[in-house]
């Protein structure tokens, strides 16, 4: 089935709007890496994360994934996200399915 990485964070205060014109930024950009969004999930209510992304190879190569997580390139986006976000969390799984939520 290959990986996923799995991005979290939340949102930092004050920048709800700008955060999501970022994120709508962000994923356009990701292609250019070679990667896809696969799920996206909002929190509106408890103690998780606000925000949980699932970011897929195109190829579902494994070593695509991994190439692209550590690219300069990968670099770039986060660091212009990161200055809507905090509490940022990326971390590779064994994707289990498309559309299948995991944590």
């Amino acid at each position: 089935m290959g990986n996923k990485a799995l991005l979290t964070w939340n949102i930092a205060p004050g920048s709800e709007r700008e955060h999501f014109q970022r994120v709508r930024e962000f994923v356009r950009k990701l292609s250019a890496l070679g990667l896809l969004l696969e799920d996206a999930w909002y929190t509106v209510y408890g103690e998780s994360p606000q925000v949980l992304m699932g970011i897929v190879a195109e190829g579902r190569q494994e070593e695509q994934l991994d190439s692209a997580l550590h690219s300069e390139e990968w670099e770039r986006l986060l660091e212009e996200l990161k200055q809507y976000i905090v509490d940022y969390n990326q971390r590779v799984v064994e994707a289990t399915g498309p559309g299948l939520f995991q944590f």
